[in-house]
């Protein structure tokens, strides 16, 4: 079997997994799924985001698990990306998906993602 390891967690690897921003980005008041549902007694782990963003006002962007806030920033990016390595992935819950939420008066979020299923 073919696999590597994150921290003490040896991985398939075919449980990682990338996103990518959609054309366009994600607009203000919108939200999109980073990674589907894992599937029963499975999580996604986060363990990376580069985010960029335009817009002449403040914009917010969560990444949720449900109804629960696993990360949440703030800023004027304007085009600036900013980088995070989670040294402890963050985890969603069981069998729930990552979402994208976008808030502020205008403005469009870009985010790329990198995680795996445990």
């Amino acid at each position: 079997m073919s696999g590597l390891s994150i921290g003490p967690y040896p991985l398939r690897l075919g449980s990682i997994w990338h996103y990518a921003a959609p054309s366009g980005g994600v607009s203000v008041s919108n939200t999109a799924t980073i990674v589907p549902a894992a599937g029963p007694g499975r999580r996604n782990f986060l363990s990376s985001i580069q985010v960029t963003a335009n817009g002449e006002q403040l914009i917010e962007y969560r990444i949720k698990s449900g109804s629960v806030g696993l990360f949440r920033n703030f800023g004027f990016l304007q085009g600036f990306p900013i980088g995070f390595t989670f040294s402890t992935p963050l985890q969603a819950g069981e069998n729930e998906a990552l979402v994208l939420e976008v808030e502020g008066l205008d403005g469009t979020v870009y985010l790329n993602a990198q995680g795996y299923v445990a």
